[in-house]
Order: structure tokens, then sequence, then C-alpha cells
């Protein structure tokens, strides 16, 4: 039977907590080794705020095979709110769904995070969440 995406919301999260601030995946999930780990930006009152988002297509063999998963992105922000980085924080998802979540990180613009008023480099954390639904 055909298989297609199930339409699930998703926003970025700005807290440093559900996995957003932990230690990044290993290289086999394909995120960053532990000595090339981004430095986190949590020193923020007011959080930065997705301006533009995007959501990826499901990869047509990931679609083929069955593959789902959920896959966590942290980004480093510049005081302007421009990507300086973006890496896997965590992933339940093969790696061609990881793949596809990275690309769609980078299309997504920011407005900084401020602290007291003033833009300051921040973190954010993107959920992407690959689900299939099943048609009968």
């Amino acid at each position: 039977p055909e298989r297609e995406i199930a339409s699930e919301e998703w926003a970025p999260s700005t807290s440093g907590g559900g996995g957003a601030g932990g230690s990044p995946a290993t290289a086999g999930q394909g995120g960053v080794l532990e000595e090339d780990a981004a430095p986190v930006y949590y020193g923020y009152d007011t959080a930065p705020r997705a301006l533009r988002t995007f959501e990826p297509a499901y990869p047509m063999a990931a679609k083929y095979l069955g593959f789902e998963g959920t896959v966590v992105i942290n980004i480093n922000l510049d005081e302007s709110g421009n990507i300086l980085r973006a890496w896997v924080a965590s992933a339940s998802a093969p790696e061609l769904l990881i793949a596809t979540a990275l690309d769609a990180a980078y299309q997504f613009q920011f407005s900084p995070g401020l602290a007291r008023g003033v833009p300051v480099r921040s973190t954010v954390a993107v959920p992407f969440r690959f689900f299939l639904k099943r048609i009968s």
C-alpha cells in the first residue's frame, strides 16, 4: 500500500531542555564528535524567534523504506540572527532523514536573542518529526 507523510506541526524550541542543550550525537548518528562540539548560547532573556521556517519534503527513498523518526537540530545564531552553525543534538532517525533535517535547518531565518534588550549570540533547537501515515 502507498504511504504518505503525516502533516505535523512543529516550531523551533528555544529552551535548553528536551535534549536541545545536551551532548552531541555520536558520529555514527550523523552528529559531531565530542571534540568538534559547538558551544551553546542560552544567555538571553528574550528568545530568538523564527522569522521563516522550512518544512522539508519527505525523501521518496525514506518513504519507500518506511523510515521514520525525530531529529533535533541545534542552531547557533549570531547577534543579527544569522545562522553560524547547525548540528545534530539528538536523532532517532536513519541517516537519510538526519541529512534532510540538517539541510532544512539552514533554510530557517531568525531574529536574534536579546539579553537586557541587546542582541546576543544564541542557540535554538529545532525538532523535525518524520512519520508516515499508513493508508488502509
